[in-house]
This record gives structure tokens, sequence and C-alpha cells, in this order.
């Protein structure tokens, strides 16, 4: 009685501190959903791309969390109390067919927001949607932005470029002579 006795402050304890832990993630996931670490996006894809990376990390905190609570369940319902071995049972069919299935919904989900974002964003622009002025210098490029093209996405290779060789153009490794583009 006196052990038992023992336990059931330590399980109340360990069960506040779980609850109060799991609340303040919560909160804080959602307080910090706008401040995810990433610069504020300038075009309407870059928000849809933001939005799309906020639907992965909340599916990740959700799976990392319910792993956790089952982890910490399981480590206090059947931690050791005697030598005895455990009932030993073999396979449960309804249980492999649930952790099956979970990861495929999340899988699925992902897939098909991941293709509706890659829908929405790729469409061709207008080519001359953004300028770009690229000067070659010995061993590097310098890449010149329009700041005033930078309210539109470029889309693909379709943009304008103007060069300019200081010394003489530098292409990647392989490209042909005399290839700017390279």
């Amino acid at each position: 009685m006196r052990i038992a006795a023992r336990r059931r402050p330590i399980r109340a304890a360990l069960v506040v501190s779980l609850i109060t832990a799991l609340s303040l993630m919560a909160t804080t996931g959602l307080a910090l959903a706008d401040a995810s670490g990433q610069p504020k996006g300038i075009t309407e894809e870059a928000n849809k791309m933001h939005d799309l990376y906020l639907l992965v990390l909340a599916l990740g905190g959700v799976v990392f969390l319910a792993v956790e609570a089952a982890l910490v369940f399981m480590i206090i319902r059947y931690r050791r109390k005697n030598d005895e071995l455990p009932p030993q049972t073999h396979g449960n069919n309804l249980l492999e067919v649930i952790w099956t299935t979970i990861p495929i919904v999340i899988v699925l989900v992902l897939f098909v927001f991941s293709f509706i974002t890659l829908v929405d964003i790729e469409h061709d622009e207008d080519p001359s949607a953004l300028t770009v002025d690229v000067q070659g210098f010995q061993y590097q490029w310098q890449f010149t932005y329009n700041m005033n093209d930078l309210g539109r996405r470029p889309s693909g290779r379709r943009h304008a470029a103007r060069g300019a060789g200081c010394d003489h153009w530098q292409g990647r490794a392989g490209a042909p002579a005399g290839d700017p583009g390279g």
C-alpha cells in the first residue's frame, strides 16, 4: 500500500506536466503561425508556397505530438513491475490497417495540396515581366534585378536579360566556348 500511495502524486504530476507542456506547445505554435521564420513573400505565389509550408509544418507537428503522447503513455502504462513476461500476442489486423492507412492519408493530403499549389503558381507570364541585368567578371556573375519588376514572378527561362562582360563571359563548366548563357 505504501508504494502505491507514493505513485499517485508522481502520476498526477506527470499527467499535469504533460497536459501543460502540450497546451503550451499548441498555443505557442498558434501564436507563431505568422512568424514561421520565413521572410514575408512579395508575390502571391510566395504566399501560396508559405501556406503549403505551414500545412506541412502543422501535419508534422500533429504526427510528432501523437507519437510522443503514445510513447509517454506506453512508457508509463506498461513499465516493468516484476520479472514476469507479459502475455505474448501475435499480430492485430485492425491496428496494422490503422497504422498503414494513417500515413497513406497524410501523404495523399500532402500530395493533393502540393499539386494544387504547383498548378496555381506555374503559369506563363509576359516574357518581359522581369528584367535582369547580368554582368560577367572573370570568376563570377553579378545579377541586378529591376526593383519595379519584383511585384511579378519570374517564370522559368522566359525573362529579358541584358548582359555585359567586364573581362569576358564565363559560362558553366563544360559549356561551349562563346556560350554567354552557360
